[in-house]
């Protein structure tokens, strides 16, 4: 190795494995969330009552308020 390149030293090095692993958790989290939601369903159904119901809200995304239909 040249004088003029250096390994990347091992505060570097656990950065960049931070930095990957922060950009990996940003584009995975809607992919998680949505992958949780089959469990989500299940306790409801185990649990009635105890967790809120999300499905009004869903189909105000399909259908917003003052649309027809």
């Amino acid at each position: 190795m040249s004088s003029g390149r250096q390994a990347l030293s091992r505060l570097e090095t656990w950065g960049l494995l931070a930095v990957c692993a922060l950009l990996t958790a940003w584009y995975a989290y809607p992919q998680l969330l949505f992958s949780l939601y089959p469990l989500y369903e299940l306790a409801r159904l185990l649990f009635p009552g105890w967790l809120p119901d999300f499905s009004p809200e869903a189909r105000s995304i399909l259908h917003p308020p003052g649309h027809p239909g």
